[in-house]
């Protein structure tokens, strides 16, 4: 069950970094991040950019983990978390 994002601003973070990286915005919160033209590179790079912007690191596996954006940002929003427990 997915809860609801208590960072509007984690969401919207992430998806303009993976139009960004994709160079369309033509997904939706729920499409799987290669099925709109992701592929391994790309999420190297919004991976790295997430990580810069929120000063942590983040390993490229939690976007092939989660696939989604709505599914990343509750993994990237769980890591954060737990970094400032």
């Amino acid at each position: 069950m997915t809860t609801p994002h208590p960072q509007p601003d984690l969401t919207d973070l992430v998806r303009r970094t993976w139009a960004r990286v994709l160079g369309h915005d033509r997904f939706t919160d729920e499409d799987y991040y290669f099925s709109v033209g992701g592929n391994s590179l790309g999420a190297t790079r919004i991976m790295a950019a997430l990580g810069r912007e929120l000063g942590t690191r983040l390993p490229v596996r939690m976007l092939f983990d989660h696939q989604t954006v709505t599914a990343l940002v509750d993994a990237v929003s769980a890591r954060l978390e737990a970094n400032a427990a």
